[in-house]
């Protein structure tokens, strides 16, 4: 765990991607170059990696499969620099370590690596990531790469939204108290949780009325649950591919399909104004 300080505009868009897997024919590498290029063309977007971004599976392990485009883990993480290069260090801040990455420990640290030499934070597995511009603190996120699975059986699909976001809501919120903005990977599922709005009876005007809670104050030591954003980032990462006959490992173990993309937060006169979820 590391806090990374980022200094921004007041108003700007910052992107959370990850879980691409270069290395792998299931990357969908046009959604990532199509990422860099338009971050790269927009002056107020900013970016941070959330791990796996590599496939980095060795030829010895048993997960190793056909669906392999680049064998060796160094290459793709070369390749994987190559890629998002033209967004580092200036707009591409941090770079996670993800579980793909762990599992070569024993040979050394490739997200590390990648940071180095893309010249931008290593933040560990997890980190919180504090925004600011000249006038000072914006708001804090806290980041991780992610942890375990976010499933449902119910059969309505709006009580399957409901129970995968509930589940988000419930992993991440004691993590961090004083971030507005709770966010991880690893799933592959892109999930955006709003603030909940809340109908509450105040008096300041010395009679009864009726108001609503939303957000928290982004700068406050302690932000109630209820008021932050809950954030799953999504994938780039294919269920099926027609490059070459091959099948990956959601395809065999019957996953069901998820949204390609990246949430992105939207920020304005120095407040999140919202988190919109792009596809790709």
């Amino acid at each position: 765990m590391k806090v990374i300080p980022i200094k921004l505009p007041s108003s700007h868009d910052f992107i959370l991607f990850g879980d691409n897997h270069e290395g792998s024919h299931m990357s969908h590498e046009s959604g990532v170059d199509k990422l860099v290029s338009q971050i790269a063309d927009c002056s107020g977007a900013y970016a941070g990696h959330v791990g796996d971004g590599i496939e980095a599976i060795s030829i010895d392990d048993k997960r190793y499969d056909l669906t392999a485009k680049e064998s060796i883990p160094l290459q793709q993480a070369k390749n994987f620099i190559k890629r998002v290069k033209p967004i580092a260090p200036d707009k591409l801040k941090f770079e996670l370590l993800g579980n793909h990455c762990l599992k070569l420990w024993k040979f050394g640290n490739l997200a590390e690596y990648m940071a180095g030499e893309l010249g931008i934070e290593y933040g560990t597995y997890s980190a919180i990531i504090e925004i600011s511009d000249k006038f000072g603190l914006i708001y804090r996120m806290y980041v991780s790469h992610g942890f375990g699975v976010l499933s449902s059986n119910a059969k309505d699909p709006e009580q399957r939204k409901a129970n995968k976001a509930a589940s988000l809501k419930q992993r991440l919120k004691n993590k961090a108290g004083d971030c507005l903005i709770m966010a991880m990977g690893h799933t592959h599922q892109l999930i955006v949780v709003p603030p909940t709005e809340e109908l509450i009876m105040e008096h300041s005007t010395g009679k009864p009325k009726q108001a609503y809670i939303g957000q928290g104050n982004a700068t406050d030591k302690y932000i109630e649950p209820n008021r932050r954003w809950y954030v799953n980032t999504g994938s780039l990462y294919k269920l099926y591919t027609d490059d070459i006959e091959v099948s990956g490992y959601g395809e065999i173990k019957g996953y069901d399909p998820t949204e390609l993309g990246y949430p992105v937060i939207e920020v304005r006169d120095r407040k999140v104004t919202n988190i919109r979820k792009v596809t790709v």
